[in-house]
């Protein structure tokens, strides 16, 4: 590994290797080994701890290709700045993702390298080490060309359009079950493709529904039944379509369970693709579907579903867009509407779409009906909201601009009770990656900090109630084996973000009224919640450790307080065991 910097330029062109700092120690010897087959590369250990933001922001830029080592380390939740490089490379055209072992169970990084060659190798040890990484090895050499050590000469491996391969596939289906076997076959496929990873009965039951639904529309007389040829047994047709099943742990129980997916890491998104393109007369029967498990999905159901929707969008968003999506987010079903948000979040990775998403949220709260304006507001405070940079703040500016120094309850409910929804939402999720609340808080922390410095006599009360509405809404501490659960004690895990919410709850308590909005009534109400969850938890040691989330809020309100009145405020409310 080197020891300095290696001097990069645009005269000498890199490859960018991001990886989660957990990773480093074991992919050191293939950064060696990438280097010994002439293929230059730069990664963050090279450089010292404190150059690190400047330097590796630097190198992103002028890198020719970025190479995403994605590990379980980079699927948990402690991700570092990965996802954000890969975010970077994939809105640049640069990204080449590199799977190691599983698939990644993240919503926010499927969804990235969703559409994109990837590379799977089982163990990082396996990267360019054997004819497995020829095809990675060869694209890494062509983007080097300008670099006369990279001139090797490779033999070019013409890849197949995986259009072509679903079609040859769904072709050699047919002949074989003939057409009524090919509708059971399509619903079996298209089952996996929707909910990959899901449970076999759960596959089982959609597929089963679907095919009802697509040969009441297809065949006309009662041709139902199974050509002779059609597996009657569960296995040789899972065989038959590419799939295998596989154990896993269930995310709460710990029990194992059987799952399903397809060999092929990317066929769900190239299946759903092909199928909305080749059999188009079959959209009205997937979207009716779509909307009866829509309206019975769990939670993780409901990521399944916007997850794949949103994959389907990324190449198909105006149809997708017209015939559906747009109808969900409008609607007054909670599930509907989660199911469109999560779907309009993983499809915004594509450059393009994301501005398509931005106009259309701004021209929704602009102009748009009531409906639109609660959707606008609920988009903003939502999934997509806290992924897309700026929307939060663009469309929340534009609502309460147009109803201005007059505090809304009908609009602040709607908000409001979006937070809550999608907080309860991502409380329910074993998925840690879609809702970014600390994100969501800076965001309306620097919109609340800008209307505080404005010279205005009424100072707009939203982005602080619509603070303490998220804030207000979290448990103490984290409970259960939920891993995406929420808390005040995972808000403030950093000191940034710690602080920040200790400043909302000082300039809420530093006013007794915001407009017309009791600011000093609510940040006491939430403060004395948590103490009394304190009381409720019968005094737990852990709770009266230093490093518990309340006694870090209260040394953290204190040391942002403004004045010593405000001190002193805090310090009565807390009482004598936190001082």
């Amino acid at each position: 590994m080197d020891s300095v910097v290696p001097q990069m330029s645009s005269e000498h062109p890199y490859i960018f290797v991001s990886h989660s700092s957990k990773d480093a120690i074991e992919l050191a010897p293939i950064i060696d080994r990438l280097r010994a087959r002439k293929i230059r590369t730069w990664w963050s250990p090279s450089i010292e701890e404190n150059d690190w933001d400047k330097i590796t922001v630097d190198r992103l830029k002028h890198s020719c290709r970025i190479v995403a080592i994605i590990t379980e380390n980079t699927d948990s939740g402690n991700r570092d700045y990965v996802l954000e490089e890969i975010s970077y490379a994939r809105d640049t055209d640069k990204l080449i993702p590199i799977v190691i072992g599983e698939r990644p169970t993240s919503l926010a990084i499927r969804s990235v390298i969703s559409r994109i060659q990837t590379y799977f190798f089982d163990e990082i040890n396996d990267i360019a080490l054997d004819e497995r990484s020829d095809k990675f090895l060869h694209l890494c050499r062509k983007v080097l060309r300008r670099d006369r050590a990279a001139q090797i000469e490779v033999v070019d491996v013409p890849e197949i359009d995986p259009r072509d391969k679903i079609e040859a596939w769904f072709t050699e289906i047919e002949s074989r079950l003939g057409p009524v076997g090919l509708i059971h076959a399509f619903s079996y496929a298209s089952a996996v493709a929707l909910y990959e990873g899901a449970t076999l009965s759960d596959i089982e039951t959609l597929a089963q529904d679907l095919a009802r639904r697509l040969s009441e529309s297809e065949i006309d007389d009662d041709r139902t039944q199974l050509e002779p040829t059609f597996p009657r047994r569960l296995n040789p047709l899972l065989a038959l379509l590419e799939c295998e099943i596989c154990e896993k742990d269930h995310p709460i129980f710990g029990v194992k369970q059987k799952t399903v997916r397809f060999r092929d890491p990317v066929r769900a998104v190239h299946l759903q693709s092909f199928a909305w393109n080749e059999f188009s007369y079959r959209r009205n029967v997937l979207v009716e579907w779509w909307r009866v498990i829509c309206d019975s999905a769990t939670a993780e159901g409901r990521s399944r579903l916007g997850f794949a929707l949103g994959t389907l969008a990324q190449g198909q968003f105006l149809d997708l867009f017209g015939i559906c999506l747009n109808k969900w987010l409008v609607s007054q079903s909670h599930n509907q509407q989660t199911v469109a948000d999560i779907a309009l979040n993983v499809a915004s990775n594509e450059p393009a779409i994301s501005k398509t998403i931005q106009q259309m949220v701004r021209n929704w709260a602009q102009g748009g009906t009531e409906s639109q304006r609660a959707a606008a507001i609920r988009l903003a405070c939502g999934f997509t909201g806290t992924r897309v940079p700026g929307l939060a703040l663009d469309i929340l500016r534009i609502i309460s601009r147009q109803r201005g120094d007059r505090f809304d309850q009908k609009l602040f409910d709607t908000a409001s009770a979006s937070l809550r929804q999608l907080m309860s939402e991502h409380t329910n999720s074993g998925d840690a990656s879609l809702f970014d609340l600390p994100g969501l808080i800076e965001s309306l922390d620097s919109w609340v900090r800008s209307e505080a410095t404005a010279s205005v006599d009424v100072q707009n009360p939203y982005p602080l109630a619509l603070c303490l509405a998220a804030i207000g809404s979290l448990p103490l501490k984290l409970e259960g084996r939920i891993r995406g659960r929420l808390s005040l004690q995972s808000l403030i895990a950093t000191d940034r973000a710690a602080n920040s919410v200790a400043g909302l709850l000082n300039y809420a308590l530093q006013r007794h009224r915001l407009g017309q909005f009791p600011a000093r009534d609510v940040a006491r109400t939430i403060l004395r919640n948590w103490l009394s969850a304190v009381d409720s938890y019968e005094r737990d040691p852990y709770l009266l450790q230093s490093d518990n989330p309340l006694r870090r809020l209260y040394h953290c309100l204190i040391a942002t307080a403004a004045t010593n009145d405000d001190r002193a405020r805090i310090e009565h409310l807390f009482g004598d065991d936190f001082r």
